[in-house]
Order: structure tokens, then sequence, then C-alpha cells
């Protein structure tokens, strides 16, 4: 039993939602059928070490992909960006995550209401009616969203970064993931591991 992969077969759901992914879009990218998923989802002694593979590679291709997509976004119209937010997945669940303002929303309306109020609220944080897009300040939106994204990704994966040898390493040794991020915490503080 590899308390490692259990870890993160555990948080797959939680995976998926930050990707803004559902089980059938999990499945086909990696290549297994939704029931298999839904069985690791349960189960997550169920996740093999070639799957395991196969899901770090395809999360790791998409986070690197909506970086690149990113880069190609007209911040200057807002509607547009946000609209380009969507395709690349960027949920309202990051937007929450980022602004306490449309948190605060969550409490008094229900998750639809919620997430169409956050993407509404976003074009109105970065315009004034009658002014031009803050094209600066909606980027750093995106790019602080994208870094929030990778970053809880990394935990799920208990990586300082997405790194397909370290992810390989640390299956192999079958560590927590806990284990695996205090280990990394103290080689890059000097102390002992």
């Amino acid at each position: 039993m590899n308390t490692y992969l259990m870890e993160v077969a555990a948080q797959l759901p939680r995976l998926r939602s930050l990707l803004n992914w559902t089980q059938d879009d999990l499945a086909r990218r990696v290549g297994i059928s939704r029931p298999t998923l839904i069985a690791m989802e349960k189960d997550p002694e169920r996740l093999t070490r070639p799957v395991a593979i196969a899901i770090f590679a395809v999360v790791q291709a998409e986070i690197r992909e909506r970086g690149q997509r990113v880069g190609q976004i007209d911040f200057r119209d807002a509607e547009n960006a946000v609209a380009a937010l969507t395709s690349i997945g960027l949920s309202a669940k990051v937007a929450t995550a980022i602004f306490p303002a449309v948190l605060n929303a969550i409490g008094k309306v229900g998750k639809d209401a919620a997430e169409r109020a956050a993407y509404g609220f976003i074009p109105r944080m970065f315009s004034k009616p009658g002014t031009p897009v803050d094209a600066e300040r909606l980027r750093t939106y995106v790019d602080a969203s994208l870094r929030y994204i990778s970053a809880e990704v990394e935990m799920i994966f208990g990586l300082p970064e997405l790194d397909v040898v370290e992810f390989i390493r640390r299956m192999d040794a079958g560590e927590t993931c806990d284990d695996a991020l205090g280990a990394t915490e103290d080689k890059s503080s000097g102390a002992p591991a």
C-alpha cells in the first residue's frame, strides 16, 4: 500500500474542482473509464502507479497550456477577457478564493448565482462605466489566479513544483504528502531532513 498514492487519490475530487473538470473530463484525458475514476475516488487504494503518472502528466500539461493561453488574451476588453478566463477554466471558485467580496456573496445566494456574481464582478473590478479597462490589473488578477491553481495542485501532489521526476521519486518512496513537503522545506532551509 503506497500512502503517497492514496493521499493523492483522496484529493482527486478537489483536483478536478480546481481545474473545473468533471469526472468525465479527467477520465477522458487520462484514458480510463469514468467508473474506474469513480472507484478510485471512493477507494484511494485503487489508484495505480500508471494511472497516477497519467493524471500527473495531464494536469501538468493543462496548467502549462493554460499559462500559454493567458498570454493570448486581450486584457483591454473585460468582457472578452472574462470569456477567455472561462475558456481556460478559471472558475468562480478561484475568484472567490482570491476576492473576499465574492466570498461574502456565497453565503447570501445559491452556488449558480455566486458564480454569475463572481464573473460579473471581475469586469467591474477593472473598469468603471465609461472608462477603459485597467488591462494591467486584469492581467495581474489572471496571473494570480493561475498561480493559485498551480500552488493548490502542487499541494495536492505534495510537491514544491510540478516536477514529474520528483513525483515519481515520491511515489517510489511511498511518502505521505506531508512528509514529502516537510523534507523539501528541510532541504531548502539547510536543516537536516
